[in-house]
């Protein structure tokens, strides 16, 4: 979101626009253009009816586009990106963030469960423990917040942390070239959830050293 009031009207935009909108952040020109093309617009209105927010189907209608010409959604891998962009993908200055894997584990968990009472969720333990039996979604979850490399290459020329995110961000802007500083919105964000520590008992932790082997050791994270 701190991005979208830079770009133009061929940047690509998938994902996190309601929440931009939410913050009262302009959407760029694109994301318009391609919710009202003609074999989108029905999903744009019927989203918005159906979440009672233009936002929604604004969301719906640019995801659906992207999702047929090969770009799974708003965590798209690094080959679907390459195979979208052909040639001028070498041309292109590639970043992501990284965040603790024991931190981001509890905050998958709320954000999984967000709209449930707490008493009808399940325990963090039994989250993990399910998430360690469903090796499906335990793969998914990878590729989508650790999935940076390419053919078995990192494919990014930069890899920030959430844990120094403004300062790491700042520095994204100033390699892109932007004079202005970026604005930073909180979205998503969870309330009561307190430190991450406090949530682990000896083999939760044990189990996200598993989950997460290959990151924790990519990037140097310790609980």
């Amino acid at each position: 979101m701190a991005l979208l009031p830079q770009l133009g009207s061929r940047d690509v935009v998938i994902g996190g626009l309601e929440d931009a909108l939410t913050h009262g952040i302009p959407v760029h020109p694109g994301s318009w253009s391609v919710a009202l093309s003609p074999p989108l617009w029905p999903r744009l209105v019927r989203g918005g009816v159906r979440q009672r927010r233009l936002a929604g189907g604004l969301n719906s209608a640019v995801k659906a586009y992207y999702r047929r010409r090969g770009l799974s959604g708003p965590h798209a891998t690094p080959a679907e990106v390459r195979d979208y962009l052909d040639a001028d993908w070498s041309g292109y200055f590639k970043f992501a963030f990284v965040r603790n894997p024991w931190d981001w584990a509890v905050s998958a968990y709320f954000w999984t469960y967000r709209n449930r009472p707490p008493e009808r969720r399940p325990d963090f333990a039994t989250y993990l423990a399910r998430l360690e039996a469903d090796t499906a979604e335990a793969a998914r979850m990878r590729r989508w917040y650790f999935g940076l490399t390419l053919d078995g290459r990192p494919v990014c020329d930069m890899v920030g942390r959430f844990e120094n995110l403004a300062e790491d961000l700042d520095a994204v802007r100033r390699r892109i070239g932007f004079a202005e500083p970026l604005c930073l919105p909180h979205a998503k964000r969870s309330s009561g959830r307190g430190h991450y520590r406090d949530h682990y008992s000896t083999q939760g932790r044990a189990a996200v050293a598993r989950l997460f082997a290959d990151a924790i050791a990519d990037y140097g994270y310790r609980f």
